[in-house]
């Protein structure tokens, strides 16, 4: 058990992640990208020999180098990700103030209708 704590640390995460998914606080689009992530990094602990087998094959001499490359990779895609729902989410908000404002520009001329011809 000589990478234990890499062993332990995947494996909580995985199991983080999955509890996650099934109370139903994550989405399903993220949680397929952690929980796919998770199971890499608790294969990679199990045998740290296939980061370096995957360094050659991509013709990078130091695996660290290779772990870092693909790690800026994932960060930059979900970062992506958020930022592109994130920006979904604030015109839909705009939209949604729009329409409260008129439907609230509407409420108050019916009562003020309703109040002219009961007056």
């Amino acid at each position: 058990m000589k990478y234990f704590l890499g062993l332990f640390a995947s494996g909580l995460f995985l199991v983080v992640s999955l509890r996650a998914i099934r109370v139903g606080v994550m989405r399903l689009r993220y949680a397929i990208l952690w929980v796919t992530l998770g199971l890499g990094v608790f294969v990679i602990a199990l045998k740290p020999s296939i980061l370096s087998w995957t360094a050659n094959l991509f013709g990078i001499i130091l695996p660290i180098n290779m772990l870092f490359f693909f790690s800026i990779v994932v960060m930059g895609f979900i970062i992506f990700m958020v930022s592109f729902e994130n920006s979904v989410l604030q015109m839909r908000v705009v939209e949604l103030a729009s329409n409260l404002a008129l439907l609230e520009q509407r409420i108050d001329s019916l009562q003020k209708s309703r109040d002219d011809n009961a007056g």
